[in-house]
């Protein structure tokens, strides 16, 4: 059986933060095993990496 529950927000217009708990339960070896994860996405700063990647191309 496994049971996740995830919690997500947007602090400011561009970072995304991602908080997910997961838990993994074995009934029949009576185990468990549980962890967080967390995912952060920076949209502002990949979108100033493309532009100076941009700016590193033109002659």
């Amino acid at each position: 059986m496994t049971r996740t529950q995830a919690f997500h927000r947007e602090p400011v217009k561009g970072l995304f933060l991602l908080l997910a708990f997961t838990e993994v339960e074995d009934l029949l070896r009576k185990s468990r095993d549980a962890r967080f994860s967390l995912i952060y996405r920076n949209e502002n700063f990949r979108k100033e990496l493309l532009e100076e990647l941009k700016d590193l191309k033109k002659p």
